[in-house]
């Protein structure tokens, strides 16, 4: 009779999860952090109208729902990919002549987050080991500080520098792809060994309904800030 064999996980692999966490911080700090900041900066330079600075907002959250795609296919460059899209987005913003490059750049910004993130908290899943929760809770803490510091930021430099001052985000940009690429060679090694060694998958369906709830419950957070910066 065939004994099962039992794979005894692996400690958590701190220098992924801060890696993760970090670029998180980075991520949400330009995203759900800064953007519905900048809205009002937007609108006095532009001349927008209340329907046109809504806009702004929407493209951001709209383009992150690209990160469903990602998870028929795993793709480890994303990680790196997604984050400089994110910073590089929306420090493209300064260059803006109008609003539709405003709202491309936004959205190459949002869409930079959503290939971000599924990567992301895959990777760290898998540098957990046995200390799942300490790891989510990490990678989280670097998330929820950034969208802290993102209005911070906006208050204390961009109001001051004006819109142009996001510039300086483009070699942030650059560096994240030194701080997320030194973590790739792992994470795809670490995912096709995952993938071999996974035995069963669990059967079931998605819920929409929970699936939609998440999709706007989660960037509402920000909105309350929008929300107050308009009253």
């Amino acid at each position: 009779m065939s004994q099962p064999i039992i794979q005894e996980e692996e400690p958590l692999y701190k220098r992924a999860v801060f890696t993760f966490s970090g670029t998180h911080f980075l991520n949400d700090l330009v995203t759900t952090g800064m953007v519905p900041a900048l809205v009002v900066l937007y609108k006095h330079f532009f001349h927008l109208n209340y329907t046109q600075s809504t806009l702004i907002v929407l493209m951001s959250y709209l383009t992150s729902s690209i990160g469903i795609l990602a998870d028929r296919k795993p793709r480890v460059w994303l990680l790196s990919a997604g984050v400089f899209c994110s910073i590089m987005g929306l420090a493209l913003t300064g260059l803006a002549p109008s609003l539709p490059w405003l709202l491309l750049f936004i959205s190459i910004s949002g869409l930079g987050s959503g290939a971000f993130h599924p990567e992301a908290s895959r990777g760290t899943h898998l540098a957990a080991g046995y200390k799942k929760g300490l790891a989510q809770a990490i990678f989280q803490v670097g998330g929820n500080s950034g969208q802290a510091f993102g209005p911070l930021l906006v208050s204390i430099y961009v109001t001051r520098s004006g819109i142009h001052g996001l510039l300086w985000l483009i070699p942030v940009a650059f560096l994240s792809i030194i701080l997320t690429g030194q973590i790739l060679p792992w994470l795809g090694q670490k995912l096709q060994s995952s993938n071999h060694n996974r035995k069963k998958e669990l059967k079931g369906s998605n819920h929409p309904f929970l699936r939609d709830y998440f999709t706007f419950m989660v960037p509402n957070r920000s909105g309350h800030l929008f929300t107050f910066l308009f009253a």
